[in-house]
């Protein structure tokens, strides 16, 4: 009898999930691990995949649909089984209803494209939503991409947009957007935020980067010694990496930072796991690679999900200082600005040296203002003393 194929939970308490798209027919053979198509998140497009070999026997619900999780979304046929095994396959199905998707049209303002279009246009910092399909249905294939790339003049106006009279645009807000609103929104709402700010002198983290640069491979980056200065400083004072829950904090064994990344689609925070445990140039490669696929919209939920504490930094921006929104469930995030070069003082001699300057957002109900300012001290000393980080 034919096997289903079931909408997989592939996010923290959702209980439903959009098939974005088929990349297998009926009648395809897929192998244990195949993809069969792609499931679309707040955050990323993940893989459907095969648990099994087979022949894809039927195809039950239709691109850009919402399905409830654990509902049959295709049945797969094993070997030897043939097409009558997928009408025994009916009973299955007809006892999986309960969780099946309700009828009713798609989001409007989702974009439908190929994971291949949707990582071509990441690469370029092209945005979807300035692209009309020439695949089935409206989709956005590669082909579509390229040649808004080539400039061609094939570049249409915003899918689904709309020029108004007045001179403006209406660009409708894709899932991520919508879920981007949705999370800040309770965060200010419901976080009683207090902000600490903060300053080091940057003339020895920047000399450590330029030693850096001829024994690791690859680029470190002044982020990452931020990233590497933050595990440490919640490795010293444990008190910091907490999150609030409605009956206990939770105090975590490890310092899993969590980074904001800008992707053409909103922005994304995965997350350098057990960050305290890592030297420089470990962190340097997991933040390359998350960055990468953060960009092609290839997260997996356990990379960006969870998190004991959150970094942004606006700093090769330009920007000198601001300040930001906790990302729940952690219990702070530091805002990180430019390096500068302006006047300071040693002892009575005035000179110029280089400043960072920072700003540590904090949950009040799940730390107090001694324990973020002692915490802030121990960053502050250690982006002063980098090389105490290496050790």
């Amino acid at each position: 009898m034919a096997t289903m194929v079931c909408m997989p939970a592939v996010s923290a308490n959702a209980p439903d999930a959009v098939l974005a798209e088929w990349i297998v027919k009926e009648g395809d053979s897929v192998r244990a691990g195949d993809s069969l198509g792609g499931i679309e998140t707040d955050k990323a497009v993940v893989d459907l995949e095969a648990e099994h070999d087979g022949v894809v026997g039927k195809l039950l619900v239709a691109q850009g649909t919402r399905v409830a999780v654990g509902a049959p979304v295709a049945l797969l046929l094993r070997e030897g089984e043939t097409p009558r095994d997928i009408a025994q396959a009916g009973e299955q199905v007809e006892a999986a209803e309960p969780a099946a998707p309700s009828p009713g049209p798609a989001d409007p303002s989702r974009i439908f494209a190929s994971p291949v279009a949707r990582r071509t246009a990441a690469a370029a910092g092209l945005a979807l939503s300035g692209l009309a399909g020439s695949g089935p249905q409206g989709r956005i294939v590669k082909r579509d991409v390229e040649q808004a790339l080539a400039g061609d003049g094939t570049r249409p106006a915003p899918a689904g947009g709309h020029t108004d009279a007045a001179g403006f645009d209406l660009i409708p807000h894709g899932s991520m957007r919508k879920a981007i609103a949705r999370r800040l929104t309770e965060s200010k709402s419901t976080i009683p935020h207090f902000y600490l700010r903060g300053l080091c002198r940057a003339d020895a983290l920047l000399g450590l980067r330029e030693q850096l640069k001829a024994v690791v491979p690859g680029r470190v980056s002044i982020n990452d010694l931020v990233i590497r200065g933050a595990a440490c400083a919640l490795r010293d004072v444990p008190d910091m990496n907490v999150t609030w829950t409605a009956d206990a904090l939770r105090r975590h064994r490890h310092a899993d930072i969590s980074v904001a990344v800008a992707t053409p689609n909103g922005l994304v925070t995965p997350i350098v796991k057990a960050a305290d445990g890592l030297g420089v140039p470990a962190i340097s490669e997991a933040m390359t690679a998350l960055i990468e696929r953060a960009r092609a919209g290839r997260l997996a939920p356990a990379e960006y999900e969870g998190g004991s504490f959150g970094i942004s930094n606006l700093g090769m921006l330009g920007v000198p200082d601001f300040a930001a929104i906790i990302n729940p469930p952690q219990s702070a995030m530091l805002a990180v600005g430019a390096i500068v070069r302006e006047a300071v003082v040693d002892e009575d001699t005035i000179r110029v040296g280089s400043v960072m300057r920072y700003t540590l957002a904090v949950d009040h109900r799940a730390i107090d203002g001694e324990l973020a300012a002692r915490w802030l001290a121990r960053l502050t000393w250690y982006l002063e003393h980098p090389v105490a980080m290496l050790v």
